[in-house]
């Protein structure tokens, strides 16, 4: 069950990776826009990487779009993208999956949030990190 949930994660990533840059989002635009939501840490620049001027062109890509305003808060107009980039790669990792397989996995999500919830409580760090 651990691989198969570490599977499905990272072909919603691929997918999400698909649809960012159909929208003409690179790496570091995408985690400036994260930082203004609320969504991702305000050190996300040293663990993702991306040097000062790349940062900031992502932050300005970003205000030409309506998507952050001059504070870096996320807009109205972010709120909605974001909105339609996660519901746009919910769509494109769906088409990939048959639907049996989500009906089978659906009927034991419950079983990896339990054992899930108890790792953490046990202090356990499944990945080795």
């Amino acid at each position: 069950m651990w691989h198969a949930a570490s599977t499905l994660r990272e072909f919603r990533g691929d997918s999400h990776l698909a649809v960012l840059t159909a929208a003409g989002i690179d790496g570091v635009t995408a985690n400036v826009l994260a930082v203004a939501a609320g969504m991702a840490m305000t050190g996300q620049q040293q663990l993702r990487g991306g040097t000062d001027e790349e940062w900031a062109a992502g932050a300005d890509g970003l205000r030409s779009r309506g998507w952050i305003g001059d504070d870096d808060a996320i807009t109205e107009a972010g709120i909605i993208a974001r909105t339609q980039i996660e519901t746009d790669t919910d769509r494109a990792t769906a088409a990939g999956i048959a639907p049996d397989a989500v009906e089978h996995f659906s009927s034991v999500a419950h079983l990896a949030v339990t054992a899930s919830k108890q790792i953490v409580a046990a202090g356990l760090d499944p990945t080795g990190h």
